[in-house]
């Protein structure tokens, strides 16, 4: 059997693609996620009105993709304390200008917060925040104490909240 030109780059185009697929990286593997019983409602959202939701026909776990957590470091100019996010995404470490490890928080634990978006958010950025004065009265409201200084550290499922650099307690702020 002869092949023009055509067909013999169709054949080709072909067998380049079944080589793609045949190397291409293998699919991440996932870790089964137990999404609890009184967080399904924020996970897969509010029934519409008039509509009942039989919230054990959802499933128990959920897949989720480990590679999301990522390391980072961020070292606050202000108070000289270097923050790390460790390896599982969760962990927040303080570490002090001399060397001292300060305190090693898991802020969405403590919080007890319910997972949006993502079976298991994991932090994704740290940055500074200067507290006005108004909202230093919120801080003192909910127990925080407003003279101390204040890291904003946000999910990946978009929630996120302040985290006193003293004592490492997490205030959630919100969600979008």
């Amino acid at each position: 059997m002869m092949l023009g030109r055509r067909g013999a780059l169709v054949l080709l185009a072909g067998l380049l693609s079944l080589t793609n697929f045949a190397t291409a990286a293998a699919p991440a593997k996932t870790i089964r996620i137990a999404i609890p019983p009184e967080c399904k409602w924020e996970f897969w959202g509010l029934p519409f009105p008039g509509e009942h939701r039989n919230w054990k026909k959802y499933p128990k776990y959920v897949g989720w993709d480990p590679a999301h957590a990522k390391s980072m470091a961020y070292r606050d100019a202000r108070t000289d304390i270097s923050f790390y996010v460790e390896s599982d995404g969760r962990h927040l470490v303080a570490i002090g200008s001399n060397g001292k490890l300060l305190w090693v928080r898991n802020p969405f634990e403590d919080a007890k917060m319910c997972p949006y978006r993502s079976p298991r958010p994991v932090i994704d950025s740290v940055k500074a925040v200067d507290i006005s004065p108004e909202y230093a009265q919120e801080l003192k409201r909910r127990g925080a104490n407003p003279s101390h200084r204040f890291i904003s550290i946000a999910f990946d499922s978009s929630q996120f909240g302040l985290v006193d650099q003293t004592t490492g307690d997490f205030l959630p702020e919100g969600q979008n």
